[in-house]
């Protein structure tokens, strides 16, 4: 469990009390993935509903959720960037072999850009996938 990425997981059960663990105590680190920590244990802090809302409110009050937000918002912007880039490349090859249509559109053609993602090769995959069935099948409609 020490090797998490986030150092505090917070769950609220249905009588509205909060408990957080410190994931990166080092008590939690003997502590089997799936084991359950007592509400006793050392990394464990129970909050009841009102002081949870109080901490919030006091977070508020001072700018920390506002900050917060807006780092998350920073970090979604800079995927969508990536994405689009992807996309961008993707459309370039489709408008540069959408005219030759003596030979068979492979998406694994293009040059593979550095540091790409999973993501992007699962993309590539996927319309590769969609070219060869569409000419196969000789499918016409699909794009408006």
């Amino acid at each position: 469990m020490a090797n998490r990425d986030i150092q505090y997981v917070a769950r609220r059960d249905a009588s509205g009390t909060w408990r957080i663990l410190n994931t990166w105590d080092e008590t939690v680190a003997s502590l089997e993935m799936g084991e359950d920590v007592p509400d006793t244990h050392e990394a464990v802090t129970l909050l009841t509903e009102g002081q949870y809302l109080a901490v919030l409110r006091e977070a508020t009050n001072e700018g920390l959720i506002q900050s917060a937000a807006v780092a998350e918002n920073m970090s979604l912007n800079t995927r969508v960037m990536e994405l689009e880039e992807d996309l961008e490349v993707a459309q370039r090859w489709i408008a540069e072999n959408r005219e030759d249509d003596t030979t068979s559109p492979s998406y694994s053609n293009l040059p593979d850009p550095e540091n790409v993602s999973e993501s992007y090769l699962l993309k590539r995959q996927i319309i590769d996938s969609l070219t060869n069935m569409v000419r196969e099948e000789n499918i016409t409609g699909l794009v408006d």
